[in-house]
């Protein structure tokens, strides 16, 4: 299967409050950077012609939010294309996937 029909196939799977397993490439200073379990913020329907999803990566140090055994950095959100994704591991229950968006929310705002 080509990486197009890969990267199509990913972005209709992919729904907010998934867990995916994402690689992040290269970063500039104190980015998040390598493999590792990111959170999406978006809902499916505001991105039904792009492959652009914005989300929140897990890391084991600081965080700012901790939700089902994750550790999110909301404070380094980003966008990224579907073709980084890896493998979706979870979707997170809806309560705890909204007290992380209202969590974002509330750092953003």
């Amino acid at each position: 299967m080509s990486e197009e029909k890969l990267n199509l196939l990913r972005r209709r799977n992919t729904k907010q409050g998934q867990v995916w397993v994402v690689d992040l490439g290269k970063i500039i200073g104190s980015e998040q950077k390598g493999v590792r379990p990111c959170f999406i913020l978006n809902k499916q329907k505001r991105r039904e012609n792009t492959c652009i999803i914005i989300i929140a990566s897990n890391t084991e140090r600081f965080s700012t939010f901790e939700k089902s055994g994750y550790k999110f950095l909301l404070h380094q959100v980003r966008t990224i294309d579907t073709s980084r994704l890896i493998r979706n591991i979870e979707r997170i229950p809806e309560n705890e996937m909204n007290e992380v968006i209202d969590a974002f929310k509330k750092f953003i705002l």
